[in-house]
């Protein structure tokens, strides 16, 4: 965990590879230079395709409870950013969608042993839709679920805390579509008296490889010990 100064903002979070289930309240994707995006009319659904328009944004956003989401596709028109808005307690009441076709069909591109997952995790209305969505290890995939799916959940839970989430693939071949590596943090900002008021930042960030349970559990526990310096509680 490291200390911010007390700029009452929260800062944005960088994570790498994958993160998991979304939320049907989040609505569809919109492209960012599109009106759609400002709220002028409907989102459009994006296609589940290995590779997206190069160097674009979309947003998701909920306006009545102040939450957005942006995601980014690099020059190979790969998913690599992704991001949510600030804010309190509000995700919290987000409902996860169920996996859909799309989580399937990009765990298939990994290969044998690879799923489907989110960079914007359920619990903060990641959508379940490619611009989201990374081929990553089921080994990996399970960090994910058990440790920052849980910690941004808990986090989220913690009275009046804020929090930033932003998630970043890395890729080591300039062609493939796997990433490489795996990069996440949580940027939380607690009220008066909490461990978090001066800002915290939470960080997991590890390779998408096959882990054993060993260390798999290295990573979830490292986790757990910053959250709770932090001031939230893990679950699970």
């Amino acid at each position: 965990m490291r200390n911010r100064k007390s700029s009452r903002r929260v800062m944005a979070v960088t994570v790498t590879t994958a993160a998991l289930a979304a939320v049907s309240t989040a609505g569809s994707l919109a492209h960012a230079d599109s009106p759609a995006s400002s709220g002028a009319r409907s989102a459009q659904a994006v296609p589940c395709a290995k590779h997206l328009e190069a160097d674009h944004t979309y947003h998701s956003q909920k306006p009545k409870q102040n939450l957005s989401w942006t995601y980014k596709t690099d020059a190979e028109g790969r998913p690599v950013s992704a991001r949510t808005s600030q804010a309190g307690s509000a995700y919290s009441h987000l409902t996860p969608n169920p996996l859909g076709k799309c989580d399937a069909l990009v765990g298939q591109w990994g290969g044998p042993g690879h799923t489907g997952a989110r960079l914007i995790l359920s619990h903060l209305g990641g959508e379940s839709q490619r611009p989201n969505l990374v081929p990553v290890t089921a080994s990996a995939g399970a960090i994910l679920v058990k440790a920052m799916n849980n910690a941004a959940k808990s986090c989220a839970n913690t009275p009046d805390y804020l929090l930033k989430y932003a998630a970043t693939a890395h890729y080591k071949d300039n062609k493939g579509i796997t990433p490489s590596r795996i990069d996440m943090r949580l940027d939380l900002l607690g009220p008066v008296g909490s461990p978090a008021a001066q800002g915290a930042t939470v960080d997991l960030n590890f390779a998408n490889k096959t882990y054993t349970k060993a260390s798999a559990t290295k990573l979830t526990s490292k986790l757990a010990k910053d959250l709770k310096a932090a001031g939230c509680t893990m679950a699970g």
